[in-house]
């Protein structure tokens, strides 16, 4: 019964989610300041408002990332027990809190991807500009190639998991 519970799966789908928010959050961080060095437009304290390092700011990503992952890959695999065990099917209550889990990251990730489109299309822009633009382009690139790499995987994982639960 307590496998079937739909506060159980509002609590574990909560979690996956309190996990897979921040792991993304630490995800572009990661790649932004790894673009931000490849372009020549690190900064210190431009990424971080604690002027970290860029040795720093990659330490804490990947260590967060680490905690993050599994912590979310042990809380997927009791959702996984939990299902076998008390399938969804025929429960209302447990298939909506799994929709909102399911929509709402695919939601975050077309909105990240719609914000690159956007930003990437102004920064296009920008470049016409004198060299003072471009440098400040070069960041805002970086800013937006992480942004890509983390919004359309984000909005395509979940929103091909939607569209097989539809299916």
């Amino acid at each position: 019964q307590e496998r079937a519970s739909a506060v159980r799966r509002l609590y574990i789908y909560g979690t996956l989610a309190g996990f897979l928010a921040p792991a993304l959050a630490n995800a572009y961080a990661l790649l932004r300041t790894l673009f931000s060095l490849a372009l020549g437009a690190y900064r210190p304290g431009y990424l971080t408002p604690d002027n970290y390092t860029a040795g720093q700011t990659v330490g804490r990503a990947l260590a967060a990332l680490a905690v993050l992952g599994l912590m979310w890959f042990y809380h997927s695999r009791v959702l996984r027990a939990d299902s076998l065990g008390a399938p969804e099917t025929g429960t209302r209550s447990v298939a909506t809190v799994r929709r909102l889990y399911v929509l709402g990251f695919s939601a975050a990730g077309l909105w990240m991807t719609t914000l690159v489109v956007m930003h990437l299309l102004r920064w296009l822009r920008l470049q016409a500009g004198p060299s003072l633009v471009f440098e400040m382009g070069r960041a805002a690139l970086a800013d937006e190639l992480a942004r890509l790499l983390v919004g359309v995987p984000t909005w395509l994982i979940f929103w091909r998991q939607a569209q097989r639960l539809f299916a």
